[in-house]
């Protein structure tokens, strides 16, 4: 008898994944202005700062999600390759300001004080990319964002970010993480600038492999981190009305995907009413709202856009040669 599988794929697969500029340090502090961001080039050439911009927010802005402020960089400035370029307070410390000499940075409108998001971005003041960002669009947070489990982390501290971190990540809540595990930053104390103009850059070079070696069943709501690889002579079984969210790692060595090996078998016969999703970490939907009737993302924004390429790595399926 012929099985239909209702399978709602919700994803882009890494591959033709690009490097790009991305956010290496962050510091707010100080009895001053002691303010900046530090841009890192992860690339093998030198990249055109023309092409970029500065986008903030002051407190709650206006129109959620929407940019007020836009802070263009000098004519002619670059950054080269491996190398980090410094876009800092005018009232910052000499020893901010001293690193900005021979191409190393400039001043500008960092007038951020923990609860302002800044966004680097690719493109035109009307249409662009948010590329990186610290903080959001979307609000006042208070006195500042908690990032890496520690309270208001963005104001009176100095935020760097992890060698491992192989590019940049829109995504702000996924970026500040919950944890020194999850977080993609260190905290590092009030005027620690000791890590300015810059960055150490080691990302993982292999996966993050799990690997299910006997029969299992997913039903509800299930996370997939890393490569989850269905071992041969074992199969796994999905239920009908199964989410399956994947978490998102920018680098694409390290992309969240579902690999079922030679020989290792899956079962996912969803149907009209109970599909089986595969989404991303970033959609709200759950296996009650499936059950419910509802099968797409109730999430709004530019910031939550779903249709982001890259998310995750999709399913790999190796059959038999």
């Amino acid at each position: 008898m012929n099985k239909y599988l209702y399978t709602i794929l919700l994803f882009v697969s890494t591959f033709g994944f690009s490097q790009d500029l991305f956010i290496s340090e962050y510091a707010e502090g100080g009895s001053g202005n002691n303010k900046y961001l530090e841009i890192y080039n992860p690339t093998d050439a030198s990249v055109d700062l023309t092409q970029y911009a500065i986008a903030s927010v002051g407190n709650a802005p206006t129109t959620p999600g929407v940019h007020e402020f836009w802070n263009e960089f000098d004519t002619g400035a670059t950054i080269a390759a491996g190398a980090t370029y410094i876009w800092a307070n005018g009232g910052s410390d000499q020893a901010i300001l001293g690193k900005l000499a021979n191409g190393g940075g400039q001043t500008g409108n960092a007038f951020f004080n923990g609860d302002d998001g800044y966004a680097l971005v690719k493109g035109t003041v009307d249409s662009y990319t948010i590329i990186d960002t610290v903080g959001d669009f979307n609000g006042d947070p208070g006195s500042g964002w908690d990032v890496a489990g520690v309270t208001n982390a963005t104001a009176n501290h100095t935020l760097v970010r992890k060698s491992t971190v192989y590019s940049g990540n829109k995504y702000w809540n996924n970026s500040r993480g919950t944890s020194t595990e999850d977080s993609e930053w260190i905290v590092n104390g009030d005027m620690d600038w000791s890590n300015l103009g810059q960055h150490t850059y080691a990302p993982a070079t292999s996966s993050t492999i799990t690997n299910i070696t006997t029969n299992t069943t997913w039903s509800g709501d299930k996370l997939l981190a890393g490569k989850v690889v269905v071992d041969s002579g074992v199969t796994l079984t999905i239920d009908p009305g199964t989410v399956i969210k994947a978490v998102y790692n920018s680098n694409p060595v390290d992309a969240s995907a579902l690999v079922i090996a030679r020989g290792g078998k899956i079962e996912a016969a969803g149907t009209a009413a109970l599909p089986i999703v595969f989404t991303t970490e970033f959609d709200d939907l759950t296996a009650a709202d499936v059950a419910a009737g509802t099968y797409v993302s109730t999430v709004n924004g530019a910031t939550n856009d779903l249709t982001t390429r890259g998310l995750w790595g999709g399913i790999i399926m190796l059959g038999k040669g």
